[in-house]
């Protein structure tokens, strides 16, 4: 019956060590001498921990309002870099859409200048006024396809 109790001891000690490393709680100070307490043996690495006596109450917290204003120097580079790639991509696009005007631009006159040229043509075949206008409409579509194009680019750069 000894060795009984004596086992049923030495069970109940080992048992109720995790429970009760887990409940020690340490406060530590860090570096820049800020407090934080933990119970994750890890966390208290190159810290100078103690142990806190009663029980702690940990509720998450915020951010403090003196931090809260002032962005830390790796955020404010990252905003001037957002600012930065931002106007750059604006830039190019708009370098983009001048480029785009320019062909469109370009693409019309040669499609007014065919337009022209074959109006300026006319077959024997084309005794019927309806066929000359079957035979230009192609060439009118392309014409107003390109006026379109010119039309919506230089809406888009003026709004840019």
């Amino acid at each position: 019956m000894g060795r009984t109790r004596l086992g049923v001891l030495i069970t109940l000690a080992f048992g109720a060590w995790p429970a009760w490393s887990q409940n020690v709680v340490f406060r530590c100070v860090d570096e820049s001498g800020r407090m934080q307490y933990t119970n994750v043996q890890t966390d208290m690495a190159g810290r100078q921990c103690q142990i806190v006596q009663g029980e702690v109450s940990v509720v998450p917290g915020s951010t403090p309002a003196s931090t809260a204003r002032k962005p830390p120097a790796a955020a404010q580079q990252q905003a001037t870099a957002n600012r930065d790639g931002a106007a750059g991509r604006e830039t190019s696009r708009r370098r983009i859409l001048e480029e785009e005007l320019a062909q469109e631009e370009q693409l019309l006159q040669k499609a007014r200048a065919d337009l022209t040229a074959q109006e300026a043509t006319r077959g024997g075949d084309e005794r019927n006024y309806q066929k000359v206008l079957d035979r230009l409409k192609p060439f009118q579509d392309t014409v107003d396809r390109h006026a379109r194009n010119v039309d919506a680019l230089k809406k888009e750069l003026a709004a840019r």
